[in-house]
């Protein structure tokens, strides 16, 4: 059981980075030189709010329901609700933070859309 889930692993593993290799040579044959480096701007501004909005919550919400301590229906409207004002601070500090750089208009408004998919992401990746 073990070895063959550690085999799903490592082909999941596989097909994620070869299929990363396949987009970004896409992206980086579509966009070129320079717009190739502004895309690059804008995924790492937005990544480090996407580490911010998770903070732990999945690990506790599994920890707590293997040790069948989490109530389904008591805490969901709880997690969300939490997940939800944590995204919103991130995309408030992520607009002050990019009002303050000294990107180009066409990043900053790249950003600041990407900015938005940090609420979706977090209220869709709940482990339950």
């Amino acid at each position: 059981m073990i070895l063959s889930n550690t085999i799903y692993q490592i082909i999941g593993k596989i097909f994620t980075a070869g299929a990363g290799l396949i987009v970004t040579s896409l992206i980086s044959r579509y966009l070129g030189i320079s717009s190739l480096g502004e895309y690059a701007i804008m995924m790492s501004f937005i990544a480090p709010f996407y580490l911010f909005i998770d903070l732990g919550l999945n690990q506790i919400i599994v920890g707590k329901s293997i040790r069948g301590e989490f109530d389904l229906k008591k805490e969901l409207g709880g997690i969300y609700l939490l997940r939800l004002k944590i995204s919103l601070i991130a995309i408030v500090i992520g607009f002050c933070i990019l009002y303050l750089t000294p990107y180009s208009f066409p990043v900053k408004y790249a950003c600041a859309i990407g900015l938005f998919t940090i609420l979706f992401q977090a209220l869709s990746n709940t482990s339950l």
